[in-house]
């Protein structure tokens, strides 16, 4: 895309001309880690300027590491850092190492960033047929500043590194959204993230972002429709408009706002415990936990606050697939499960229990076992990790399969929802090669999606 077709597009179709629009359609690369340049600095105080610049060094040095090895001169790391993206002299990405000290979410300096990745609310129809598009539609780009709440408009940042129902996404694609986060926290002075999603598998990609923006200081809020924008009936105003609306008072993290219709509030839910329920109206829920909020008119009400945990360590950003996510049934042949997750190079096993936690355990006949089958993965240093769909009231009780399958050596996740099991044991083996290490991982609470059983819903 040209300079002048990106200028007649901020102009003309975006609708802001007395703000800039900033459209860029970036590739991201799966390898990069997260900067610290957007990384929370202990209490409520934005970064510094000098604390940003050490983050984007780290950056720099953290990606130096993963290409050329353990051992960087200083002079490489000074050099790495030209070679980075370079800001636009003249707009809003000059002040992206400065401190974001900012009274007012909505002065009139501040950058909404906006990552469009395609799903149903910027699709087309075609008789009768939804599909999405190369490029961004004009009444999906437009929705966040016809939406913004208040008299005073901010600058909108435009990403749209994907362009994909959400049915058809892959783990790489996560990587490319989070990227791109990444790179508006760089480049651009943003209060906060809007990603237009698609919703059939937003809850998979809320929780991808949790675990990959675990430093970013401003809120990350994903959000979609049931029908598209500009189409009769659609809810992807009104989502958007309370996503924005909640944005203005959330903490930093990942979160889901969805409405569903016009005259529905829109509940805020945290990208670690949601679920989509259905394809119309309030089409999500959050489980094991209450929403974060609600957006009720034009204002915002706090239900649950989640308050982001602090960690010392810089986790990688990418994830490894090799993961087999398995429902009981009674009947499962787990020999045969078996012989697939041996062939198929698998690292990683989730398994949903049955509500109670239980399953198969002494069976007479051993191909049902789960507790065989546990024994026989960590025999080959597979990890397994054990769920269940919705976690219960705790009332000091277990049943003996549940213990069986425990000392075989399943960790079990108390309230982790076998969606959020799944992409955080991808994205917990990508950070070790141990097994241990990825275990200790798993049952260590990194984005809210972990409480012990005596907090659990």
């Amino acid at each position: 895309m040209s300079r002048l077709l990106r200028a007649w597009i901020a102009q003309r179709i975006l609708g802001l001309e007395e703000r800039p629009v900033y459209i860029v359609a970036q590739k991201s690369s799966p390898d990069r880690l997260l900067s610290t340049g957007a990384m929370r600095t202990g209490g409520e105080r934005s970064p510094t300027r000098q604390e940003r610049r050490l983050g984007r060094l780290r950056f720099w040095l953290l990606k130096l590491r993963r290409s050329g090895g353990d051992e960087v001169p200083a002079a490489s790391a000074t050099a790495g850092m030209d070679l980075g993206h370079h800001p636009r002299k003249g707009t809003a990405m000059e002040h992206a190492l400065g401190a974001r000290e900012l009274e007012d979410p909505i002065d009139s300096d501040c950058t909404v960033g906006l990552v469009l990745t395609g799903g149903t609310i910027g699709a087309r129809e075609d008789d009768s047929v939804l599909s999405v598009g190369q490029d961004p539609t004009s009444a999906e780009a437009d929705l966040t500043s016809e939406q913004w709440p208040g008299p005073t408009r901010p600058s909108v940042a435009v990403r749209y590194p994907i362009r994909q129902l959400s049915e058809n996404l892959e783990p790489q694609d996560w990587l490319s959204i989070a990227d791109s986060i990444c790179e508006l926290a760089e480049h651009e002075r943003i209060i906060g993230a809007l990603v237009l999603h698609g919703t059939d598998t937003m809850a998979y990609t809320a929780s991808a972002l949790s675990f990959f923006l675990t430093d970013i200081d401003f809120p990350v809020v994903l959000t979609g429709s049931n029908i598209p924008s500009g189409q009769r009936g659609s809810d992807a105003a009104r989502n958007v408009h309370t996503a924005l609306i909640a944005m203005r008072s959330l903490n930093p993290g990942v979160y889901v706002c969805f409405a569903g219709g016009s005259e529905l509030p829109g509940y805020v839910y945290l990208g670690t415990h949601v679920r989509k329920l259905r394809a119309a109206g309030a089409a999500f829920a959050s489980i094991n936990r209450d929403p974060v909020g609600v957006v009720k008119g034009e204002e915002f009400e706090p239900i649950e606050p989640y308050n982001p945990m602090q960690h010392s360590e810089g986790f990688l950003l990418k994830v490894d697939e090799h993961v087999f996510a398995i429902r009981l049934y009674p009947g499962l042949d787990l020999d045969v499960t078996f012989d697939a997750i041996d062939q198929g190079h698998v690292r990683g096993v989730v398994i949903e229990l049955y509500p109670s936690a239980t399953g198969p355990a002494d069976t007479d006949d051993p191909r049902f076992s789960v507790s065989r089958f546990i024994r026989r993965c960590t025999q080959r240093d597979i990890v397994v990790v054990t769920t269940i769909a919705e976690a219960p009231p705790t009332n000091g009780k277990v049943y003996e399969t549940t213990v069986a399958i425990n000392d075989a050596g399943g960790a079990f996740l108390h309230d982790m929802l076998p969606e959020t099991a799944t992409v955080k044991l991808m994205w917990a083996l990508a950070q070790s090669q141990d097994p241990q290490v990825v275990r200790d991982l798993m049952l260590r609470p990194i984005a809210g999606e972990l409480r012990a059983p005596s907090q659990a819903a």
